[in-house]
This record gives structure tokens, sequence and C-alpha cells, in this order.
């Protein structure tokens, strides 16, 4: 089985370790970071680089997948050292965005794309629904919220430079809507607007509040997430032609893996409810990081779409937003 070496040591590190843990077939695990000093992963040295994990550890570089963990503006730096070292199998955090000729000249690399909620046993049922009773999707509102101000102004997920909103649980949110509606159309932008955080430490620009409404298919969608509030948030609501409505709401967990509260998918009809389904656990990281790592051990992939295109679908979507963020920024 191939060894993974997870480049961070901050949250999402500590979540993709926890996942790869619970895997019963798995090789070692390394972890790089600039700062070596970090108390992340006590039980595992800390390298300064991906060579040094090779060369100290005599790993062969089709013997190793690389995951990426760092904030979103080191990604592609990073994927290029990758590469040079003649490494084939990389697996990047969210968001990962990149233009629409990027993989042109890397035809023989695997990077794949967390997108760990489309794995959720939620997602799974919600799907299900929908195309068995062939369901008629005419309106779809998700919301992502949680506080991370005191995380942001610790300078969890920067480096380079401020995330907007649109970089933190957006992605989600965008991929997920993406996924039930089965389309590849481009958005038409009907209104965007994002908040700027502020504390007495100062000012993240446009890092506190984002609302995005946008029509595919014929289809109205209303993306919003708010990082400063004290309700936390992982629902999607979906609204279908016939008066019927369906509610996700995802298992909320603590910072340190404790489970907050139960997920449940509902179906109303005119405002009624009338099913309703209970989930106490939903491993989705999991069932994604296994997914992924299973495949590139033996290239058996169970989900049915191309990677390549996914994310670069995503990226068209994301770079629209990034855009009339900027056009906003300059007003």
């Amino acid at each position: 089985m191939k060894n993974i070496v997870i480049i961070g040591t901050g949250n999402a590190a500590l979540l993709h370790y926890t996942s790869y843990k619970k895997i019963q077939k798995i090789g070692n695990i390394y972890f790089v970071d600039n700062d070596i000093s970090k108390k992340t992963f006590l039980e595992y040295p800390i390298y300064h680089s991906l060579f040094d994990v090779l060369k100290e550890n005599k790993i062969s570089y089709n013997n190793v997948i690389v995951d990426i963990c760092t904030p979103q503006s080191q990604f592609l730096s990073i994927i290029e050292e990758i590469i040079q070292l003649g490494i084939k199998d990389i697996i990047v955090e969210k968001p990962f965005v990149v233009d629409e000729n990027y993989f042109v000249e890397k035809a023989n690399i695997n990077i794949i794309s967390i997108s760990n909620y489309l794995y959720s046993k939620i997602t799974t049922l919600a799907k299900k629904i929908i195309e068995e009773r062939k369901l008629i999707i005419r309106y779809i509102h998700t919301n992502f919220s949680k506080n991370r101000i005191k995380d942001s102004f610790n300078g969890r997920a920067i480096r380079e430079e401020i995330p907007s909103v649109l970089e933190i649980e957006m992605p989600h949110q965008i991929y997920l809507a993406n996924y039930f509606l089965t389309t590849t159309e481009n958005p038409i932008m009907n209104y965007c607007s994002f908040r700027d955080m502020k504390n007495d430490n100062g000012e993240l620009k446009n890092h506190a509040q984002g609302t995005i409404i946008i029509t595919k298919e014929n289809v109205s969608i209303l993306h919003e997430s708010d990082l400063t509030t004290s309700t936390l948030q992982k629902r999607i609501i979906i609204h279908f032609k016939n008066n019927i409505s369906m509610e996700l709401r995802y298992i909320h967990y603590d910072t340190d893996f404790t489970k907050i509260s139960d997920g449940y998918l509902s179906l109303y009809e005119k405002g009624i409810l009338i099913e309703k389904y209970l989930f106490e656990e939903d491993d989705n990281m999991l069932y994604c990081l296994n997914d992924i790592y299973t495949y590139l051990n033996n290239g058996k992939y169970d989900r049915k779409y191309n990677i390549e295109n996914r994310i670069i679908e995503f990226s068209k979507e994301m770079n629209l937003y990034r855009k009339y963020i900027n056009d906003i920024s300059r007003v």
C-alpha cells in the first residue's frame, strides 16, 4: 500500500490524518511543514520538505501519495514541486481552482480535489430520492456558516493572502448544488455581496459573510455563508415542482471531532413533513479519502464522473465569483 505524505500540520491535516488512521490497510504517514516545531502530531517527526521525506525514508516516487493541506494560495507551487520530484498521485484540499488548460500537460498525473460532502450518506440519500422519484428542482438554498473569528485572526488558513469567505465553506456548497443539478452550464449571476471581518485586531477583507444568487438550468440558487455567526449551520433546502421540498442538515462536530448534533433529511409536501431520516453517524471525510486512496492504489475509482472535468467546471464557477469579489472591492 502506498505511503502518504501530508503537507501542512493545521486543522485540515489533522482531519485527514484522523480519517487515514481508520483505514484498515494503509502505508506509512509522514508530515511536511515549514515550521517543524509545531506540536499537532507529537508522535511524528515533521520534515522540512517532501524531498527530505523521500530521501531519509528511502521512498520511491511511485509508492507515495502527497496530500496537500496548506492554505490554498500555496497549492499550485506545491503541486509543481511534487511533479518535479516525479510523484504522480496528489490529493488537494478545497478549494482547488485552476485555469481551463491546467491539465493539458499533466496527462499522467492523478490530481484529485477533496469533495467529502459528495460522500455523505445524507447527500447519497437525497440524490437517490431525487432520481427515483423524478423530482424536478426549482430552487436550491445552501447555508454553511460558523463562528471563525478567533481562528481567522489567529491566522488559520492564512499565509501569503487573506482568503475570502468564498474559499472557506462555499466550495462545499457550490459542488453540492452542481451535483444535485448534474449540469455543466455556466451560472448567470444575479447578486453577489461580501462583507469584511472586523475586530479590535484589525480587518480581514471579504472574509466575514458572503451571499451569491445565481441561475442555472432555470433553477435559482442562493449560497450563503457567515463566518461571524454564533449559529452553526450545514444546511441545504431544495424546492421541487409540485410543492415538494427537501431539507438536508449535515452532522455537526466540534474541533476535537466530538459530535454536537445529528444529521437528518426531511421531505415536505405543501409545507407538511411527510418523511424524515435520522443520521447519527456520517463520516464523509473517511468515505472520501478511503475511496481516493483505493483508487490511487489500484485504479478502481467508485465515482462515476471525470475527475479533471469536475475540477475545471468547479474552477470556472469559482473564478467567476472571485472576479465579482474583485470588482466589488474596487468600487
